[in-house]
């Protein structure tokens, strides 16, 4: 068993090489100043949704309340509106920026991975199957993902057991 494992083990540690380095890399960003500036991305970007929401909702009623095109109370909502949507826009950016400067740990991200495949390919089964045989692979296969995806990481940082034998000689 332990000569299949260190058999195994050189072909999973590019593998673990690159989840170590993606991980660490992750990790480092991973800073209360990056936090903080993505808190306040959030906040922000909420501010400008709901601005935008109530920008468009005033602009909606303003067409309403007006038969006049070029009226002022249209004009003004709909000059509010569009810088309403420009900042809701920035603030987006920002947003997606400050995701990218803050971003999840690569656990986390997996977990999201296989949770995404699960659950449509779950409900897709179920729906497709008669009570009479309801499949159950999403979850299987999704769980053997998890197993092997671990397992290759738990041989790719394994330590090689290598033995040499003390009499060994030149011929």
């Amino acid at each position: 068993m332990i000569n299949t494992l260190d058999a195994l083990t050189p072909a999973f540690v590019p593998f673990a090489a690159r989840w170590d380095a993606e991980a660490d890399r992750r990790a480092k960003l991973r800073t209360p100043e990056h936090l903080k500036a993505l808190m306040d991305a959030q906040r922000a970007h909420n501010s400008a949704r709901s601005t935008a929401a109530t920008a468009k909702t005033q602009r909606a009623a303003a067409r309403k309340g007006s038969k006049n095109p070029l009226g002022t109370a249209r004009r003004a909502a709909a000059t509010a509106d569009r810088a309403a949507r420009k900042h809701r826009g920035d603030a987006k950016t920002d947003l997606k920026t400050a995701r990218r400067n803050y971003p999840v740990t690569l656990a986390t991200l997996a977990v999201r991975g296989h949770a995404l495949h699960v659950v449509p390919a779950s409900l897709a089964s179920w729906a497709l199957s008669t009570s009479a045989d309801w499949a159950t692979w999403p979850a299987s296969v999704s769980a053997g993902l998890i197993a092997a995806h671990v397992g290759g990481l738990w041989l790719g940082r394994r330590q090689l057991s290598l033995t040499v034998e003390d009499g060994a000689t030149l011929e």
